[in-house]
């Protein structure tokens, strides 16, 4: 019960931590009009990524 709620907390720690560096590297590349452009590759990356985190920690364990 306690490594099911481990688990839970880690993956939510660590969700959060990489939608905050996320938005946090967004907000600096955007304050630079030349890397507007890079925002909207980054978004899809991002986007892609997440959710393929997402399917893996939906997946159930073997």
């Amino acid at each position: 019960m306690q490594k099911d709620i481990a688990k839970i907390l880690e993956f939510c720690l660590r969700t959060l931590l990489r939608d905050i560096s996320f938005i946090f590297i967004v907000h600096i590349l955007s304050s630079s009009s030349s890397m507007r452009s890079t925002i909207s590759h980054s978004l899809f990356h991002y986007e892609k990524v997440n959710s393929l985190g997402n399917q893996e920690a939906t997946r159930p364990e073997e």
